[in-house]
């Protein structure tokens, strides 16, 4: 089978980020599937500094389209047309698929998407990572009329010319829903654990702190993105209390990279925090080595309904590392967690809940059971191997209907 993916913002282990995709690929691949690749020039293209390479058995090509979430609104709608167009051509170029698999966000990445599939008489599968254009919408970055009335019509276009849509999680399924797609059109399968890269760190705990200059014996985590919908400042209010209060066992470690970043160090330097230690985007590697001396993880989001509906990476990665999840997601995250005892919900905006949750887990015994309970999760549920087969089986499907039909 010839698989052409259109993933606009891909990732590598090796450079950190959300890599769905190149696990996927290298399933694919090692199958015995050809798999061609585009997305954009990004850290991954600066790193390798080739237009077209291959990495673990399928082709990526770089094209137009760098974006990053520093970048305003107006600016990444430029990067989301230019890469549309630009992953057209390379498309085209590349020649003709078995089938089609795009990835989201954005949205418009359906776009190329149809097209390709229209020209070339291939099915296309559209794979929803967040709902568009409802998450901007209610955060307030997309307040123009026409333009959601625009965003809202390519959405619906996206689910009707694909074959098949993939959901991340039940909010995404029931939203699909919600805009007249019929169930029976939609599966769900959500991010996964990479348990092979946070489930096997075999440095010692004493050399990783040395390493991030970190003295606390109680570590708590947050990895990922520091923007609007991320409400990681909930985390420096409840550092503030814990100074106050005089507790210095407790250490705070927030590895990533965003348009707030800016304004929390700020936060921080105003309020001298001592107890907050800020780490630029990492790798896995590094993040399953922080992950390893952590108490436990943070997993959440600013107080937008449509929020939690996510699928985040952060929290597959933390059942990985076999690390309890603090989170303040309503829905299936918080299902998950409470029903597994894989970690505590707290409400959102509520410091003192917080803050009652990181005393808790700074009991090792709890730690330690909580953290066995969510990498059994990890292991049962959230397999790699198990989410890449489910997608190559609807793949194949679709592909041998077509062929009989």
């Amino acid at each position: 089978m010839r698989i052409l993916y259109l993933h606009q913002y891909f990732a590598v282990p090796k450079l950190g980020g959300g890599i769905r995709s190149f696990e996927f690929a290298r399933r694919f691949a090692r199958n015995g599937h050809s798999v061609d690749l585009i997305t954009a020039y990004s850290r991954v293209y600066d790193y390798f500094k080739k237009k077209t390479l291959k990495i673990d058995g399928f082709n990526v090509h770089f094209v137009s389209g760098r974006y990053s979430s520093k970048m305003s609104f107006k600016v990444r709608k430029i990067a989301f047309l230019k890469f549309a167009l630009a992953s057209t051509i390379k498309g085209w170029k590349i020649g003709k698929p078995d089938i089609i698999y795009a990835t989201s966000t954005p949205l418009t990445v359906s776009i190329p998407a149809i097209i390709l599939s229209k020209l070339f008489k291939v099915p296309y599968v559209f794979e929803v990572r967040d709902l568009w254009p409802e998450a901007p919408i209610q955060m307030g970055v997309i307040k123009s009329k026409y333009l959601i009335k625009f965003l809202k019509w390519i959405e619906r276009k996206s689910y009707d010319y694909a074959e098949h849509i993939i959901a991340l999680s039940p909010g995404i399924v029931e939203g699909i829903i919600n805009c007249g797609i019929e169930k029976e059109k939609i599966t769900m399968v959500p991010n996964s654990s990479d348990i092979e890269y946070f489930g096997m760190v075999q440095e010692k705990k004493e050399k990783i702190k040395e390493k991030f200059n970190l003295k606390a014996p109680k570590i708590f985590l947050y990895v990922g993105a520091f923007n609007m919908a991320n409400g990681v400042d909930i985390i420096l209010e409840a550092a503030v209390k814990l100074e106050k209060i005089g507790y210095k066992d407790i250490h705070f470690v927030l590895a990533g990279d965003g348009v707030k970043l800016k304004e929390l160090k700020g936060y921080a330097q105003e309020n001298a925090l001592k107890n907050v230690t800020f780490i630029g985007r990492i790798n896995k590697e590094d993040a399953a080595k922080l992950y390893f001396i952590s108490c436990g993880s943070f997993v959440i989001f600013d107080d937008v309904p449509i929020l939690k509906t996510n699928s985040p990476n952060k929290f597959f990665d933390s059942l990985a590392a076999g690390k309890p999840v603090i989170t303040n997601m309503d829905g299936w995250i918080r299902s998950l967690v409470e029903e597994n005892q894989a970690g505590y919900f707290f409400p959102k905006r509520d410091t003192n809940a917080l803050l009652d949750r990181i005393i808790s887990l700074c009991e090792l015994e709890k730690s330690k059971e909580m953290g066995q309970n969510a990498f059994n999760l990890a292991k049962e549920q959230f397999d790699r191997d198990k989410a890449a087969n489910k997608i190559e089986n609807i793949l194949s499907t679709l592909l041998d209907k077509r062929i009989g039909s």
